[in-house]
């Protein structure tokens, strides 16, 4: 049976909090691999923690991909991810994700 000890020595220190992401559009930017599993697990980390930290890298990363993809369009970005504006912008106040392009419809 593997202790603390043994799995210790195979797991990396926990990642760093990202900072704020702009969409930047253009060919020399390529979609980041995910983060691998020792990336995500640190010493002691819960599954419950693991999952939300892939789950909110997922997000941040998906929301990032549909802003590139739509030239930082949030209204084009959202109808192609087939989830609602209001809720795309949730999620881009929540991983401090700046657009940097322009939106359909007025500012509410």
């Amino acid at each position: 049976m593997a202790t603390n000890e043994h799995l210790s020595a195979h797991v990396e220190p926990e990642p760093q909090p990202r900072r704020a992401a702009s969409v930047q559009t253009g060919a020399s930017l390529a979609a980041q691999p995910p983060p691998t599993p020792e990336e995500l697990l640190g010493a002691g980390v819960t599954f419950k923690d693991a999952k939300e930290r892939w789950v909110a890298t997922f997000e941040r990363d998906y929301i990032l991909q549909m802003l590139r993809r739509n030239n930082g369009n949030i209204s084009h970005a959202a109808r192609h991810a087939d989830i609602d504006r209001k809720y795309f912008r949730k999620l881009m106040k929540k991983y401090d994700i700046d657009a940097g392009g322009d939106d359909d419809e007025p500012a509410e």
